[in-house]
This record gives structure tokens, sequence and C-alpha cells, in this order.
């Protein structure tokens, strides 16, 4: 019965982000417009080959919601695939859930951010071969990422740090290092791909910068702590350290560019926190649990709706109803 309702669950959400208003989500509006004018030939050019087609689909039937559908059909299961079946403590779906419907690298931007959002699920699917060790199919699955979104081909990084032997502080070092990169190399980069040299050209705020990065700092150090417990666990390692490089990027690109960018240059590392917080509620005396328990529920209860409020998507409108 629990595999019915979970396969009810994952139609429900993938329709209901699948078939929204068309002014619902921050990029929602321009993907639209890209359609009416043709102009979605350019992510071909710049490599994005995956959202050309995928674009180009809907666009031969017009039927441009058809997009929308095809991504959320597709990214939707795979993000709770994820969660469900990829962390090695129960019941880590509701959890990873809950959290994902109240962050902005979460449900919001799954209403928002298409291209960026299947290259995530792609890179999600791909963990199975973080843990299984096969770089050959992890390399070949980071290759198809990047025909949606062009910055997943850096998340190759991802499987020489997330080895066995790779200390935490080597991430830090790692992530310093590549922002460092990226920020040298960003006129190349406006060069070569101008539509991504626009998010360096100036900062942007949508107000609620601080309140995330709280969040996301906070969500690092209830990880952290959980540390403490499951540092022998492989897996937990591997989301963590990739969950720590999140953070560095986000910490780093801050300053410069503002929380919009910085959360979309880190939006597949901290998308890992899905994958994290089930562990953070198993604590093993039960009294404590359940009053984490409890807090937890409360505490992404109200994330939810703070987070949709500043998306602009409370009440969730889906056209036809």
């Amino acid at each position: 019965m629990n595999e019915y309702i979970y396969h009810i669950l994952v139609v429900i959400i993938s329709t209901l982000v699948g078939f929204r208003a068309y002014d619902m989500g921050e990029d929602t509006t321009r993907y639209y417009e890209k359609f009416f004018d043709g102009s979605h030939y350019a992510y071909a050019v710049h490599g994005e080959v995956g959202s050309y087609l995928l674009m180009e689909m809907a666009y031969q039937l017009n039927s441009p919601r058809l997009f929308f559908a095809l991504v959320a059909f597709v990214v939707m299961p795979i993000y709770m695939k994820a969660m469900k079946e990829y962390p090695t403590v129960k019941n880590s779906l509701g959890w990873g859930y809950m959290l994902f419907l109240g962050t902005t690298v979460g449900l919001s931007a799954v209403c928002s951010y298409e291209r960026q959002v299947i290259a995530c699920g792609v890179v999600l699917y791909a963990t199975k071969y973080l843990l299984s060790r096969n770089i050959l199919k992890y390399t070949i699955l980071i290759m198809l990422a990047s025909t949606f979104h062009i910055s997943s081909f850096f998340l190759i990084v991802l499987y020489p740090l997330t080895a066995r032997e790779v200390k935490y502080e080597n991430v830090l070092i790692v992530g310093v290092i590549l922002c460092e990169v990226i920020k040298v190399s960003y006129e190349y980069i406006s060069l070569i791909l101008p539509h991504y040299g626009l998010y360096f050209t100036d900062f942007s705020d949508d107000g609620h910068g601080i309140k995330q990065m709280v969040l996301y700092c906070l969500m690092y150090v209830i990880f952290a702590m959980g540390y403490i417990k499951y540092r022998k666990d492989f897996r937990y390692n591997v989301f963590f350290k990739i969950y720590t490089l999140g953070i560095v990027l986000l910490l780093c690109f801050y300053p410069m560019l503002g929380v919009s960018v910085s959360v979309r240059i880190a939006f597949v590392c901290l998308s890992y926190m899905f994958l994290l917080l089930g562990y953070c509620v198993e604590i093993d005396n039960a009294y404590i649990r359940m009053i984490s328990k409890v807090s937890f529920t409360v505490a992404l209860t109200a994330l939810y709706f703070y987070a949709m409020d500043v998306a602009n998507m409370i009440p969730f409108d889906i056209d036809g109803f």
C-alpha cells in the first residue's frame, strides 16, 4: 500500500508542477516568450541540445505547456526516487519532501528554473554511481546533464571529491579554488556564453537573501552535528561533502552576485539537503527523537508557507482548476 501511495504522490505533484498557471514561477513567463519568438534555438547553439530538443518538441506541437509537463514528469520521479532510495535511514522521503516543499532550490525552483532543474535531476540520479564508484556511468550522465544546463559539466569534480579518502578540508580548498577560477574567467564566460555572462554584471537580491543564507547555513550546522553520528556512513559522507561544496560556492559568490545568482551556482550541491535531513531526526534517545521530529515538522511547515509566499505561489494555481 505504501508503494501505491508513493506512486500516486509522484503523479499528483508532477501534474501540479507540469500544468501550473503560465505566470507561476520566476522564469516561467520567459520560457513562454522564447516559445513565441522562436529564440529557444539559441540553447542548441550554446551546447544545451537537450533543452532545445524538449522545447522544440513542444514548439512544433504548438503547445508550450508540453515542455513544462515533460520536465515535471521526468524530474519529480527522479527527485523523489533519490530522497526515498539513496539515504540509508528509514522514512527519508517524508523529511526530504517536506524540506523540498519549503526551499528555493525545491518546489519553487522546479516551477521556474526548468533547464537547471532537469540537469539537477540527472545529477541526482547519477548519485547512484558516486555511491557505487562507477566513473564511466557517472561521467556519461554528467555529459547528459550538461546538454540541459551547460554549467553541469563542472560537477564532474564531485566524483573525486566524494571518494572515501578525501577529507572535508580538501572539499573546502577545491570549492574556494573553483570560485576563484570562475571569478577570474567570467569575462571569457561572458564571451563564449553571453546568456550566462549577464549574471556577473549586476548584483541582485530579492530582499530575502539574508534569510536564505541563514537557512542554508543553519542546515549545514545541523548536518555537521549529524556527521558526529554518521561519520562512518559512506552515503552520508558523499551527500555531506557535496552540500559542503554548495555552501562554499554560496558564501563565496553571495557578496558579488547576491542570493539569486549565488543560489543558482550552488543549486545542485544544495539540493543534497533533501537526502541529508532524514538522518538528522533519527536520534537514538526516543524522547529527544520525538521532540526533534515535532520541532522539524513545525519548522518545515512554516518554511513551506514562507517560501511559497515569497515565490508568489500561494495559492498554488493550476490551469483548469
